[in-house]
């Protein structure tokens, strides 16, 4: 599972690890430090992995999943998938219906599909989602319970961060405290 996951992460080609073992292990999330970014990979139930990438130069978050059911796409194909993350109060966020993922294929054949950069707020999103649901037209292709994640992302967000040499302290200089 461990070479499934180095895998995995080798795909995303801005995302080349610099070890094949995990900095850390944090809720069952395997925490990785890739050359351009940081990500959290976890292996569902059914076998399938699910996976977030954050590149704090631009603040920005990808999505990554497998699915063998896909074996009719190929390498390089693209696919239109809404994202529904639910929320602890019960409400459903629908603002990235249409993200653009493109398809990879893992050296067993899986078929790994990765988000176009996703702006901020994704990744604070995804940490306060319970669940995510991933749609592609009327079907629902996959659903991964989110518990963890919070943990887990905080811990990729303080990775990214040292990747790239920002100052937690600099993120927010210049933020207004709202007091007047």
């Amino acid at each position: 599972m461990k070479l499934r996951l180095f895998a995995l992460a080798l795909f995303l080609a801005s995302s080349m690890p610099a070890t094949a073992a995990p900095i850390d292990k944090i809720a069952g999330w395997s925490i990785y430090r890739n050359e351009d970014n940081c990500s959290a990979y976890s292996v569902f139930s059914n076998n399938e992995l699910f996976g977030i990438a954050y590149d704090a130069s631009d603040r920005s978050t990808k999505i990554v999943f497998t699915n063998a059911d896909a074996k009719s796409l190929d390498e390089g194909d693209t696919r239109t998938i809404d994202i529904y993350l639910k929320r602890a109060d019960g409400t459903i966020d629908n603002s990235r219906e249409g993200t653009e993922f493109t398809l990879g294929v893992d050296s067993d054949g899986s078929r790994v599909f990765v988000s176009r950069n996703l702006a901020e707020p994704a990744l604070a999103d995804l940490k306060n989602a319970t669940a995510i649901v991933l749609f592609y037209k009327d079907r629902k292709i996959a659903a991964y319970n989110l518990a963890g994640t919070a943990a887990a992302l905080s811990a990729v967000e303080r990775c990214s961060m040292k990747v790239h040499h920002i100052d937690p302290k600099d993120v927010f200089a210049g933020e207004s405290s709202g007091d007047s």
